[in-house]
């Protein structure tokens, strides 16, 4: 089994250089100066003006995300992304979602829409995040078309370019021409990267501070507590960069009074106004709690209904889960049924292989079978479950196990290309196990 493991992952990296043929290449190389990226903001700190995203990362460890298009699999990455940046803000990391569009108004429009009002019903959104996606920090628009930035040599066939950034110059730049969840602990590692280890002492964490924190009191201070309202319950005993913080800001609120400080900050000054957000919100937290509610019950798994519809659902029977487009979906029934199919010229049931108990490796199991997969990311979460598998013989069984039941009687799990790593690997595994018995 770890011969397999081992002569497939030789093959999987020499295979990942020629996926496709050619590949999709965007983003500066490695090394290259960070030059102006021009974007405007219509509702973050900088609403209604233009500026320098480029500029406003500055020396410090940052990203700057291009959407070349934005679609349902691109929102677990800039939703991540938004989330680190948040995480590790107090480390001085900074990023910006940059949408590129060829008609400025559309674009503009359509952002607005995403990121919803800065104190509207969208989302709870009075707390500071925006839209659907709940960002922090909302998606900015270039306003140098659709091509962005000259000297970023951006790719239009991308789906999305992320450029790492550190000490003022590009850290690494990464091309996704099919993207999604899979994709997030790739840009987790990558954040890591740039971002780097707290100090243990206190003079190293005053150096950091100096060199990379606002040196305006106020505005230090209006950081460190915005990640106190939305991360700082994440540290029983507290983050450690907070105490050489507090040595410019004074004391700063724990997590519950921080939040509190910047709901209190949005809320608008006029009373009917206030009235109105009230009400909305009021409203959004009926139809969260109707969901939650539903989902507990187990009527409902996931649903942009209204609350009417909500209701209807919970009176009837419980709802079938849905396929998605272009996505296998392995239900406990679709899963009991196979495994007892019987075999072709047997009256008997036979078990061919079954989906794996490691949560890691279902995990990635789910992202293999997407039926969009390019070549390239098929092979790179292959990868993953090969690495994954060699933790332990029970994770070797569990891979094998996986794989035959991906791949046994007439289930098309993942597309061709998919089906043809896991067949090549099964039938190496077969070739080595029976030499081994001879």
């Amino acid at each position: 089994m770890i011969r397999a493991i081992s002569l497939f992952m030789t093959l999987s990296v020499l295979s990942l250089v020629c996926a496709d043929g050619v590949s999709i290449v965007s983003g500066p190389e490695a090394g290259t100066q960070l030059t102006p990226v021009k974007v405007y903001d219509g509702l973050g700190a900088f609403a209604g003006r233009e500026f320098d995203a480029a500029k406003q990362i500055g020396d410090n460890p940052g990203a700057l995300l291009f959407v070349h298009s934005m679609t349902r699999n691109t929102y677990p990455v800039i939703r991540r992304l938004d989330q680190l940046a948040g995480q590790h803000s107090l480390m001085g990391f900074k990023s910006f979602t940059i949408y590129l569009a060829s008609d400025r108004t559309s674009a503009e429009t359509q952002l607005m829409n995403r990121n919803g009002l800065a104190t509207g019903g969208y989302k709870f959104s009075v707390t500071g995040k925006f839209g659907a996606l709940k960002l922090e920090n909302p998606i900015m628009l270039s306003v140098e078309g659709l091509d962005g930035p000259g000297n970023y040599a951006l790719n239009r066939r991308a789906v999305l370019t992320l450029v790492m950034t550190l000490n003022g110059k590009v850290h690494r730049s990464h091309t996704f021409t099919d993207t999604g969840e899979h994709d997030v602990p790739f840009i987790e590692k990558w954040v890591d990267e740039v971002v780097g280890s707290i100090p243990e002492s206190t003079s190293a964490k005053q150096k950091l501070r100096d060199r990379r924190l606002p040196e305006e009191p106020e505005q230090l201070r209006k950081l460190a507590v915005q990640f106190q309202a939305f991360w700082g319950q994440e540290y029983r005993r507290g983050y450690p960069m907070l105490p050489v913080i507090e040595e410019i800001t004074g004391s700063l609120p724990n997590p519950e009074a921080a939040l509190s400080e910047v709901v209190s900050a949005r809320l608008p000054d006029d009373p009917e106004e206030l009235r109105s957000m009230a009400i909305r919100q009021a409203e959004e937290l009926f139809h969260l709690q109707t969901r939650l509610n539903a989902a507990l019950e187990g009527k409902l798994e996931y649903t942009t209904m209204k609350t009417a519809q909500l209701r209807q659902s919970m009176q009837a029977s419980p709802m079938k889960t849905q396929k998605s487009r272009g996505t296998s979906r392995l239900t406990e029934k679709s899963i009991k049924k196979f495994e007892t199919r019987p075999a072709p010229d047997s009256g008997q049931a036979v078990a061919q292989g079954a989906p794996p108990s490691d949560a890691k490796l279902s995990s990635l199991m789910r992202s293999f079978i997407r039926k969009t997969n390019s070549t390239q990311i098929n092979l790179e979460v292959f990868k993953e479950i090969l690495s994954r598998s060699q933790k332990s013989s029970e994770l070797q069984k569990q891979t094998v196990g996986m794989f035959r039941f991906l791949v046994s009687g007439n289930r098309k799990y993942g597309n061709d290309h998919a089906r043809k790593l896991v067949r090549d690997f099964l039938d190496i595994h077969e070739k080595l196990n029976s030499t081994h018995d001879e």
